[in-house]
């Protein structure tokens, strides 16, 4: 017993040992190695760069000629091929790329890769701590959190995303909200506002919340945002605005997401998976898309008004919430790291579930999720066609399968709607009321968070 016992330690330093040194590896240094220039990775931070220049500069980065002009002056990427690109990051996001385009291109590269670098250790040390919540915090725990390092969603990001950045304001606002500070949370999650596609079902869940304070707090933190970087600069909020709504709708006018593209296979919607169903894009693909992520989004916040958005449900709650936001609006595989909060879930339900026979098939779910995360997106767009010789794109069965991780977010998000709906199935996930909490720590320290799911673990040897 003593010998296996040291052999899973082992095995556990091991992997936290090998997942460092890749995230150093193939995260930091290739990283940082490929920044002496744009490269074809850099895309979307060249536009970043892009239209803080024109900011600083008191042009509109939301003219789609002014923006494509400065765009390929900053750098040697070329899209001719796919000019359905639109710049639709809103004005507070532009004001925040403009502090970027006051250095050099290569220098304020760099900054952004240090900049991600610490958020991807921050995230950790968020994730850590919200484990600590439910058990306490040993090789396993490590294991799991150095694993996520390698996935796809912290590669990209790190090469010039803002993944990692939404990731850290949505785990930042669910520790403040444990800790019972309602106004701080709210004025976290409305950060989110720099990507509006996160923002809706965020502020749905703090109206949910009693009191009111998160609400008033992100709706007014949101208005703020949005609003003072027009006024400071001089700009025309109205104007600015509308030429901003205006290039949103011509994006949604483009055909970016037809399954006939391999660009949208990196996109993670619901919406994609339907059109390469239906194997079409038409007007009615889009109406049975709508319906399907209306019906989604009906479902959680059902499940959540049935149970009640409660302090005991915290995790779950802004998991589903997450994981919702991730496949009910745009959004590509580098933002995957919304489904971060949910793996903690299928985690701790791994590990602390009664029978012994579930703990082990949760593990292995939890096991594939990990590392199809970590496959690179285009292994199936372009490495697996190029390598076979065959035009797969044609395929239909191969439309269906190439994006994977659109089905994985799924499989998530349907999985914690499915835990959410039955607090019989949750129950390991549930917390003790935030007073209890605070005593115990203050009474016994650390070893207090040590609470009901450690003890049905202890209740599994029975099984």
């Amino acid at each position: 017993m003593t010998v296996g016992l040291h052999l899973r330690r082992l095995c556990w330093l091991g992997l936290i040992l090998l997942s460092i040194a890749l995230f150093l590896y193939r995260g930091v240094y290739q990283t940082i190695d490929q920044s002496r220039g744009f490269r074809n990775n850099d895309a979307d931070f060249q536009a970043y760069y892009a239209a803080g220049t024109i900011w600083n500069r008191g042009d509109n980065p939301y003219d789609y000629d002014t923006f494509w002009r400065q765009y390929r002056e900053g750098g040697d990427l070329d899209w001719d091929g796919v000019m359905f690109y639109s710049y639709v990051y809103p004005p507070q996001a532009s004001a925040m790329f403009g502090m970027l385009a006051l250095v050099p291109p290569e220098t304020a590269r760099l900054g952004f890769i240090a900049l991600n670098v610490l958020l991807a250790l921050g995230m950790c040390w968020m994730l850590l701590h919200i484990l600590s919540w439910y058990r306490p915090i040993g090789l396993a725990e490590l294991a799991l959190v150095a694993s996520l390092l390698n996935t796809g969603v912290v590669r990209t990001n790190l090469r010039g995303q803002m993944g990692l950045i939404i990731c850290s304001i949505v785990l930042a606002g669910l520790i403040f909200l444990r800790s019972r500070r309602d106004v701080a949370a709210g004025v976290t999650l409305a950060l989110l506002s720099i990507k509006p596609t996160n923002v809706l079902l965020y502020l749905g869940y703090s109206l949910l919340r009693r009191p009111r304070l998160m609400a008033i707090a992100f709706i007014t933190t949101g208005a703020l945002l949005t609003v003072a970087p027009m006024l400071i600069s001089g700009r025309s909020v109205v104007e600015t605005l509308m030429i901003w709504l205006a290039q949103i709708g011509r994006l949604q006018g483009t055909d970016y997401r037809s399954p006939l593209l391999p660009y949208s296979a990196v996109m993670v919607q619901t919406e994609i998976l339907v059109f390469r169903v239906l194997n079409e894009i038409s007007p009615a693909a889009k109406l049975v898309s709508s319906i399907i992520t209306l019906a989604l989004a009906g479902l959680s916040f059902a499940a959540i008004l049935r149970h009640g958005a409660r302090d005991e449900s915290l995790l779950l709650d802004m998991a589903l919430i997450s994981a919702l936001t991730l496949v009910s609006s745009y959004h590509l595989t580098h933002d995957m790291g919304l489904l971060f909060p949910g793996l903690l879930c299928i985690y701790l339900l791994a590990a602390s579930h009664r029978a012994r026979r579930a703990r082990w098939l949760w593990g292995l779910f939890l096991v594939g999720l990990i590392v199809l995360m970590s496959v690179p997106g285009s292994l199936l767009t372009d490495q697996v066609p190029r390598l076979v010789g065959l035009p797969l794109h044609t395929y239909y069965w191969y439309r269906l399968i190439v994006p994977f991780q659109a089905w994985l977010s799924l499989a998530v998000f349907g999985t914690l709607l499915w835990l959410k709906a039955s607090p019989r199935r949750s129950g390991v996930l549930m917390l003790p009321p935030v007073s209890l909490y605070q005593r115990q720590s203050s009474a016994i320290g650390e070893q207090a968070l040590a609470w009901t799911p450690q003890q049905a673990a202890a209740d599994s040897d029975r099984d």
